[in-house]
């Protein structure tokens, strides 16, 4: 008899703690699926921002049938690029007393600016245009 009673006990314990698991699965499930779709949403709205600032589309740095593959010379420029609106940004051109670093800052609509630095273009050998 004291068998039987400790092995309901333990049938309850268990059968609470799945019914528990249920409850709360579902929401923390709910709460994630929450944050990818808001960072999915927030990627999609810098990607717009980024190919109104470059005047292009989404395809001069993406493939479109997998946008994340990184296949594309310009992906990885894009990329590198980024870093570096990230670093000014982190680094005062962050729009708070300032202006803020955007891609426009140097591409102004562009996929190529037409400016570049003398130690940019010494960096990347880039000859000047010549004159005619």
């Amino acid at each position: 008899m004291h068998n039987a009673s400790y092995y309901k006990g333990l049938f309850f314990l268990i059968t609470c703690f799945f019914i528990t698991l249920l409850l709360i699965s579902p929401v923390a499930q709910t709460d994630s699926a929450k944050k990818i779709l808001d960072k999915e949403e927030e990627i999609r709205e810098q990607m717009l921002q980024i190919t109104q600032e470059l005047g292009v589309t989404c395809a001069a740095c993406h493939e479109v049938n997998d946008f994340k593959k990184a296949s594309k010379p310009s992906f990885q420029i894009a990329r590198e690029h980024l870093k570096v609106v990230q670093l000014l940004n982190s680094n005062g051109f962050d729009g708070k007393h300032g202006p803020q670093a955007t891609c426009f800052m140097c591409h102004r609509g562009k996929l190529k600016p037409d400016y570049t630095e003398a130690l940019l273009k010494k960096a990347l050998k880039i000859s000047p245009p010549h004159n005619k």
